[in-house]
């Protein structure tokens, strides 16, 4: 009776060791197929900054025009914002964008037109990429707002109801961080006012309230280069001149217009507030508009392009001066 038992024991104890192995070597193969790399699918690897020529963004297919962000590049390669008067963009920054286009890889999560409300990729609800190449197919797919976690995104091709988990995060390069953000152009502005290269700044005028108009006119190059008054009048502070042309130079926009100006934003077409001239290269002169007290901005009219800008009113004040403020001690 003893064996019997002893034997009925062994018995249960070979049964249970191997329920133990068998559910050690599933959960092992488990493990190594949840280990396994996901497919990734390369999505338009074709796109590039040298064969896209217009990049159009925007939230939802009713969008109007004033919120859509649109990119064309010139001739020179350089970026300008369409859809803000021509203002100019970041070259690098576009270029980025593309590039990362053109590497996004994808994971399939769902193919199924009753799934995409869901995933917030209906039309209605995504942002749209529009990208247009001359004389090739144009790039459309639709973004998710909502992410798939903290890095990448949920996209689709505007064609397809196959829903992708891509690599990049493309929501954040359009400035978009919440489920109701839409693209915002200054993602991608150059705001700027005026490019310079000091280097060669070769002649400044500026248009003062009480003395009139100032000139002052740079002699010789490089550290041996001084400044005068045109007309003479009394000796130029070098450092003096080299602080104000850095004010000029980092004057930023805080806004670029959607929309054209009133035709009575800026003074008839004369003399400008304040006028640059580089060596080798047409002056860039100022045109100083209205404030706008709520907005505490000036409208500031760049020349020859026509942009238009709203620059901050410390910013302005910043560079107007007399000139007292250039003259040396004597």
């Amino acid at each position: 009776m003893k064996l019997e038992k002893l034997l009925a024991l062994l018995g249960l104890f070979a049964v249970l060791a191997g329920a133990v192995l068998v559910k050690k070597v599933v959960t092992e193969r488990a493990a190594a197929r949840s280990g396994e790399a996901p497919v990734l699918v390369a999505l338009y690897p074709d796109v590039s900054a040298a064969f896209v020529d217009t990049v159009t963004l925007y939230k939802g297919k009713d969008a109007d025009a004033t919120s859509r962000v649109v990119l064309s590049k010139a001739p020179s390669g350089d970026w300008k914002m369409s859809s803000r008067g021509g203002a100019r963009a970041a070259r690098a920054t576009v270029e980025g964008f593309l590039k990362a286009v053109g590497r996004m890889k994808g994971e399939p999560r769902a193919q199924s037109s009753s799934v995409l409300k869901d995933f917030r990729l209906t039309e209605e609800e995504a942002v749209h990429v529009e990208l247009a190449r001359p004389g090739g197919k144009a790039v459309h797919f639709l973004v998710s707002p909502i992410r798939p976690g903290r890095s990448g995104n949920f996209v689709r091709d505007r064609a397809s109801d196959s829903v992708v988990v891509a690599s990049e995060d493309l929501l954040s390069m359009m400035g978009v961080y919440d489920r109701d953000g839409a693209p915002n152009y200054k993602s991608f502005a150059d705001l700027q006012v005026v490019p310079l290269d000091l280097t060669k700044v070769e002649r400044a005028e500026l248009a003062t309230d009480a003395e009139g108009r100032l000139a002052l006119v740079r002699e010789g190059e490089g550290a041996s280069a001084s400044w005068r008054f045109d007309p003479a009048d009394g000796n130029v502070d070098r450092s003096k001149v080299t602080s104000f042309l850095a004010g000029v130079y980092n004057l930023y926009a805080s806004d670029v217009p959607a929309s054209p100006p009133p035709a009575d934003a800026f003074a008839a077409a004369g003399e400008s507030w304040l006028l640059v001239k580089e060596k080798d290269a047409p002056a860039k002169a100022l045109d100083l508009g209205s404030l706008d007290p709520d907005q505490k901005a000036y409208l500031v009219r760049v020349r020859p392009e026509g942009l238009v800008y709203r620059v901050p009113q410390a910013a302005i004040e910043g560079i107007k001066k007399t000139k007292s403020f250039f003259k040396a001690a004597s």
